[in-house]
């Protein structure tokens, strides 16, 4: 008889080589622009990739990771189209405020974006959005390996283009961002045209009744998704502001270091989601998969710590050696993340939020309090402090509402996992 949890790990490894793919040539970009571009140059493109991503998370209203729960349970009601209607709106909505906020940064911080930049990052964020709300329409159906590949062939295009524009030595940010656009779209295309051919996708449907079942489903969701977006990528935005964009390129740097190995939280997670919204998932089995995950990912992070000097030098240069301080901080609450990933994820999954998403939002409202603090006082190890901080918070907090949670719907709990991911 198989270990608990052994099916999860075997489910979640037919998802590694796409993500990995997706996770490791993503880090071989921000080296490539942050050796074409140097610390400003790579400062003002992570704002404007951070900006998109924390606007893109909020205003979706968590519909995406209520779909994963809704559109699976008859009980609720809710269609594909009513889910694309609601979607299509938050798209709009979403290229207005980045263009906004881009301009706010701009003009109250010490950081300058160029016109084309805006628009430019308004028509990213448009593309970005709708790739994830597809994404989350797959995923619900339970085509993970699918959306895994297109989200890795999106990486792929960026890349080729990213080292076909640094080998001309364009210095530009604007010709990066670009690149980012065109592997966001080619996502949409290919997740599109998946969803067509298996006749998952229906016209976008005007239906108040089911958009308010997402939204009541999707706020409280968004208090933890959202809130750990803010988390992990506020603390680049706040750098770049009070610092300047050359402050936040190096950071960012740290960032992507300390975060190489969350593949493999990520990919479990996604597998935990799916198998707990169809009833085939069990908690004994998420909570082995997670212990194993953890004893796996703690003596290469000790490794990254140690040798954090050569490692930064030799990916992008000694002038950004001023991140290596950072990346230790940060790679301290790595645990953390794996931790409470999959706890969420398992949240998600039973469709129950409630005290995780509160304490999520109040995690968040204290790291932001801390960013604002310590960034003008520490530094950058003052952002990597704070997002510790929150690493920390979220960990508890995910564990406090799964422990509710399973006491409220202790049926789901008992059931074992099998079948397909």
């Amino acid at each position: 008889m198989s270990r608990p949890g052994s099916e999860l790990l075997r489910a979640s490894a037919r998802l590694t080589l796409p993500t990995v793919l997706a996770v490791g040539l993503g880090a071989v970009t921000a080296i490539v622009t942050a050796r074409s571009l140097g610390p400003t140059g790579r400062g003002q493109l992570v704002l404007a990739l951070t900006v998109v991503t924390i606007s893109s998370v909020v205003l979706t209203l968590g519909l995406d990771t209520a779909a994963r729960f809704a559109l699976v349970r008859a009980e609720t009601g809710v269609t594909a189209g009513a889910y694309l209607g609601a979607s299509l709106i938050l798209v709009v909505v979403e290229t207005v405020v980045v263009a906004a906020v881009l301009v706010a940064t701009g003009k109250w911080g010490d950081v300058q974006f160029s016109r084309d930049l805006v628009l430019l990052s308004s028509a990213f964020a448009a593309v970005f959005h709708s790739a994830a709300m597809l994404r989350g329409l797959l995923s619900a159906y339970g085509h993970l390996l699918v959306t895994a590949c297109a989200s890795a062939g999106g990486v792929v295009l960026t890349f080729v283009l990213v080292c076909g524009f640094a080998l001309r030595d364009s210095g530009a940010v604007d010709v990066y961002l670009i690149a980012f656009g065109l592997g966001a779209l080619l996502e949409l295309v290919v997740l599109g045209a998946y969803g067509a051919a298996r006749g998952l996708l229906r016209a976008p449907a005007f239906a108040l009744s089911s958009w308010r079942t997402l939204v009541r489903l999707g706020i409280p969701a968004l208090g933890i998704v959202g809130a750990r977006t803010v988390v992990f990528r506020l603390d680049r935005y706040v750098v770049g502001v009070v610092m300047g964009a050359g402050a936040a390129g190096v950071y960012s740097i740290a960032s992507t270091v300390s975060e190489a190995l969350r593949f493999a939280p990520r990919i479990l997670s996604e597998v935990v989601l799916h198998r707990v919204a169809t009833r085939r998932g069990s908690t004994v089995a998420v909570e082995h998969a997670r212990l194993v995950l953890v004893v796996v990912t703690a003596p290469i992070l000790i490794v990254i710590a140690v040798f954090a000097p050569q490692i930064i030098t030799l990916l992008v240069g000694p002038e950004f050696l001023d991140a290596v301080l950072p990346l230790r901080i940060l790679l301290i609450g790595e645990l953390a993340v794996v931790s409470f990933w999959v706890d969420l994820n398992h949240l998600a999954g039973m469709g129950r939020f409630g005290r995780a998403s509160v304490m999520c939002l109040a995690v968040a409202a204290a790291v932001v309090a801390l960013d604002l603090w310590l960034i003008p006082t520490l530094g950058l190890a003052g952002a990597a402090i704070a997002s510790v901080a929150g690493y920390l918070g979220f960990a508890v907090a995910a564990r406090a509402g799964k422990r509710s949670a399973s006491r409220e719907d202790e049926p789901d709990d008992r059931r074992v996992s099998g079948g397909p991911a």
